[in-house]
């Protein structure tokens, strides 16, 4: 085995590579991860300047409006559905 080879991967470790690529960790959006820690970093706004801050929210609202508009048509369509005479 030569030095120019990496050592094996073993099944249910993380890869410290920071070089790997963001598209193994799910949900993703724009190459960015939208999970727990970036969450709660938005949240609290530890670790993250102004400028980080918005490009989240605007993130956060590209990634999950067609979930939101879904949710929001569908309780929509129950009330019409099943509202009083």
């Amino acid at each position: 085995m030569s030095d120019d080879t990496p050592p094996p991967k073993i099944e249910g470790t993380v890869s410290l590579d920071h070089e790997s690529p963001v598209s193994d960790s799910k949900p993703v959006y724009k190459g960015k991860p939208m999970n727990f820690f970036r969450h709660m970093s938005a949240i609290t706004g530890y670790g993250m300047t102004p400028e980080s801050i918005e490009e989240y929210r605007r993130d956060f609202d590209d990634y999950y409006a067609e979930r939101l508009c879904k949710r929001c048509e569908d309780n929509r369509d129950w009330l019409i559905q099943y509202k009083p005479p």
